[in-house]
């Protein structure tokens, strides 16, 4: 395993890039509220935390330690609380709560992908409890119970539009919406497929969408992937190899 990976900024309108962070292995990066502190998950000396950034100062603050290294983090509470998956399992975290995760809420398999509504009522997350990846909402704060399934067939990755009227998601390479009303706790209308696309997952959010959702920034192959036709098994590679 790797003992560093640093998170790194990039200014777009200079085209400059700079380094975040100088300690640990860190991952899953998200803009504070505030466009000025980054939250991520690092693992340093054997332990796992949620950490804070100030990118113009460059001081970071440890917030809480978490079950595990590859975690999410999503503000709430207008920045006053966070809702972290770890493990699969899903926490909340209110700050000055002295290292404390409140938790685990058990919606019954494994989370990830984790996006808040803007108005902070719903949380959404993919979780394979029915066997398949499938996208779900739960109400906001978290209780594990009322926990609503949005695609019908798998999905993963939901993002909110700005405004909080659309959920969007992904399953094998096409890109869905639904619309969000004031019964979308009661009836989760059907999703309308937007389009195609031959994109590149990768870990963490694939894409996002534009501020006034009409065009979505995702990664694209370099070059068109080939099929491939002819797949060579070796067996017993180790053993026989000189």
């Amino acid at each position: 395993a790797a003992e560093r990976d640093d998170l790194w900024v990039f200014d777009i309108g200079v085209a400059t890039r700079r380094r975040l962070t100088v300690a640990g292995i860190n991952t899953n990066p998200i803009w504070s509220r505030d466009g000025i502190h980054v939250l991520y998950s690092s693992r340093r000396d054997g332990q796992s935390a949620i950490y804070r950034i100030n990118t113009r100062t460059g001081e970071e603050t440890h917030i809480v330690d978490t079950p595990e290294w590859f975690t999410e983090v999503v503000e709430v509470d207008g920045g006053d609380s966070l809702v972290i998956i770890s493990k699969g399992d899903l926490y909340m975290y209110k700050f000055g709560a002295q290292n404390k995760l409140e938790g685990p809420f058990d919606y019954g398999g494994f989370a990830y992908g984790l996006a808040i509504s803007p108005d902070n009522r719903w949380l959404t997350f993919t979780c394979n409890r029915s066997g398949a990846y499938h996208l779900y909402v739960a109400p906001y704060p978290l209780k594990g119970t009322s926990l609503r399934q949005v695609s019908t067939s798998p999905g993963m990755e939901g993002q909110w539009s700005d405004d909080g009227s659309k959920l969007y998601y992904w399953w094998d390479d096409v890109f869905y919406e639904v619309p969000v009303d004031d019964n979308f706790g009661d009836v989760i209308p059907p999703a309308r497929k937007l389009f195609s696309a031959d994109f590149v997952d990768l870990p963490g959010i694939a894409y996002r969408p534009t501020q006034d959702g009409e065009a979505f920034l995702i990664r694209i192959p370099s070059k068109p992937r080939e099929p491939v036709h002819h797949l060579r098994v070796i067996l017993n590679a180790l053993s026989t190899a000189e």
